[in-house]
């Protein structure tokens, strides 16, 4: 098992962009992990650009394969027929393929979007957890002791004995 964890090991390393040891124990629970916001923005415009290419792809194709597909480069004869028509003919590949280049541009995109929603999201949580801790002391509500500090008792507060309270001796 020591392959394992060496390889565990090295995917949180490559993660967070180190090297991980071979006997490396970042693959337990309660490692933490980091996140950086603004990587998730910078790799919008990248992915936006490839789907900028593949929609001038799939553009280029849709204008060009209908005019030359008329022409039937493949001939008119059997074997030209058997490799156009069919299940498995070219044509229905063709087409297949543009519809297929059309529709990745959408996703793409969407991964672009995700992207840009990831980035915003981890942004909004960070502020918003900063923001619960930040003011904590403004407000009217008491902070809790800081531990190995005893409790402070507010001054009209006055501890009474209750009758019954006393031990045989009258000591308290």
């Amino acid at each position: 098992m020591p392959r394992q964890s060496t390889e565990a090991g090295q995917r949180a390393g490559a993660a967070n962009g180190t090297k991980a040891a071979a006997n490396s124990d970042s693959g337990k629970a309660g490692q933490g992990f980091e996140v950086s916001p603004d990587q998730y923005k910078a790799a919008v415009s990248p992915v936006l650009a490839a789907s900028e290419q593949i929609s001038s792809l799939a553009s280029s194709l849709s204008s060009y394969l209908p005019s030359m597909e008329s022409q039937n480069p493949w001939g008119n004869d059997e074997s030209g027929k058997q490799f156009a028509e069919g299940e498995k003919g070219y044509l229905l590949y063709s087409h297949n393929t543009v519809k297929t280049l059309q529709s990745l541009v959408k996703e793409v995109r969407d991964i672009a979007d995700g992207l840009k929603r990831m980035g915003e999201s981890y942004e909004a949580a960070e502020e918003g957890a900063t923001g619960s801790f930040t003011g904590m002391g403004d407000s009217d509500v008491p902070m809790p002791p800081s531990p190995g500090t005893a409790p402070t008792v507010p001054s009209h507060v006055r501890p009474m004995m209750t009758p019954g309270m006393t031990s045989s001796n009258g000591r308290h």
